[in-house]
């Protein structure tokens, strides 16, 4: 089961590829950063390097808020 406040989604893109994979479980608010900023790629592995810019992203507005 997927976690609340979770989703799954396909690393290449290719929402026919179920190779286990190529689905990776993001959060809400990285799922939100990823379709802000085109950071879903063509390549499963592209698109992992995707989610940790997300987090770096998503981390900078905590502290921006924090300030």
């Amino acid at each position: 089961p997927v976690p609340e406040g979770h989703a799954v989604i396909f690393g290449d893109g290719n929402k026919r590829n179920f190779d286990i994979n190529n689905l990776l479980l993001v959060s809400r608010a990285q799922l939100a950063r990823l379709n802000q900023n085109n950071l879903i790629q063509n390549d499963a592995e592209l698109t992992k390097t995707g989610i940790i810019i997300a987090d770096i992203h998503n981390k900078i507005g905590e502290r921006k808020k924090k300030d």
